[in-house]
């Protein structure tokens, strides 16, 4: 079996609750290195995960050259983590959103091209095997050519982006999520959108082979710093029109994803909520419905974080972990899906302010 270094940059609260739980339960891991603000929140995790070594400077992580490199830090800072990675020959497995500018997403596809190394992206919905089953339908062309998506989130992240945080932490979690990475539009870059509709966005772009051109949108921060709800209707190349709404519920509320797509023989709905279900309508013939728990062969929903009791551990750290030590060819989440989705997010931010058509 072939040994794999592993390192990450940004060990808060994702990281240390998903991708490290995982990576440890790999017996090909070696855990390398990790890198994270504050000497003592560093030593807390160096410990807990057997790092051979940890340093506040993230650079000092690349220059061990491990064979992949999770990014996991605050919005703003996964362009300067992951394409310093990138530039060293380093795969990366990025989490969303890639960027905070469409510009650094595309220099992040490019440069991954460039140097031939892995680029991924955290999708834990990707995954699923419902959606997976989706994915083989649309590469089938089974719906035709593709018209028209609408697109809906809702997540109770509404504390958390309101400045009044969650409090995680517990046996299998360190850290609970810093207030200012999520609230403060300067350290997050953005609200709802950076932080919760790169889930719907990754996974429409997936699915669909579509490139947006042109994006109108509004937003809403009620009682907040950064933005809550957003709408925004995206044109796309060959005159397909697409419709990304989203909104930050209240806690105790579950997400709530909806995405349909309308082609030229029929339509294809992907719903994940407690039932999860893809519904399939061709042109003259009947409803095809299948249902997550049918395909899994058990009744409860499928988790993919390790932090809820999955016991395969988040499936985005495996799918790296397979992809640098040989195991796999298939990454579920390339680098273009967060481009995509990015470029979206960089024209709809643009438009609210503007109240104009904005060109991706």
């Amino acid at each position: 079996m072939k040994k794999v270094r592993l390192g990450l940059i940004g060990a808060g609260w994702w990281g240390t609750a998903h991708h490290l739980p995982t990576a440890m339960n790999r017996e090909e891991v070696i855990m390398d290195s990790v890198s994270r603000l504050g000497s003592e929140e560093l030593e807390i995790v160096k410990n807990e995960f057997n790092f051979d070594f940890a340093s506040e400077n993230f650079l000092d992580v690349i220059e061990r050259k491990p064979d992949g490199i999770i990014v996991s830090s605050p919005h703003t800072l996964h362009y300067e983590h992951s394409i310093a990675a990138l530039k060293a020959g380093i795969p990366v497995l990025c989490e969303k959103p890639m960027t905070t500018s469409a510009e650094e997403a595309r220099d992040l596809v490019n440069t991954a091209k460039k140097n031939n190394v892995h680029l991924m992206m955290s999708h834990g919905w990707h995954y699923l095997e419902l959606v997976q089953k989706a994915k083989e339908y649309m590469k089938d062309n089974i719906i035709g050519d593709i018209e028209y998506l609408v697109c809906v989130l809702s997540s109770p992240v509404r504390d958390l982006l309101e400045g009044r945080g969650l409090d995680l932490r517990g046996a299998k979690v360190l850290f609970s999520p810093e207030n200012n990475t999520w609230a403060d539009p300067v350290r997050a870059g953005g609200g709802y959108g950076y932080a919760q509709l790169t889930h719907i966005l990754g996974l429409t772009f997936l699915l669909a082979d579509i490139v947006p051109k042109k994006v109108f949108s509004f937003s809403s921060s009620p009682n907040s710093q950064v933005e809550i709800h957003n709408s925004i209707s995206v044109q796309c190349e060959d005159g397909i029109v697409a419709t990304f709404s989203g909104s930050a519920s209240h806690k105790n509320n579950r997400f709530k994803t909806l995405v349909r797509i309308y082609g030229s023989k029929g339509e294809l709905e992907l719903e994940l909520d407690r039932e999860n279900t893809l519904t399939l309508n061709i042109v003259n013939k009947d409803y095809t419905v299948l249902k997550d728990s049918e395909l899994q062969g058990h009744k409860e929903k499928p988790v993919t974080n390790a932090s809820l009791g999955d016991p395969k551990g988040f499936q985005p750290t495996n799918n790296f972990i397979d992809l640098i030590s040989g195991k796999s060819e298939v990454n579920w989440s390339p680098g273009i899906v967060g481009m995509r989705s990015i470029e979206v997010l960089d024209a709809a931010y643009r438009s609210a302010i503007s109240g104009t058509l904005e060109s991706v």
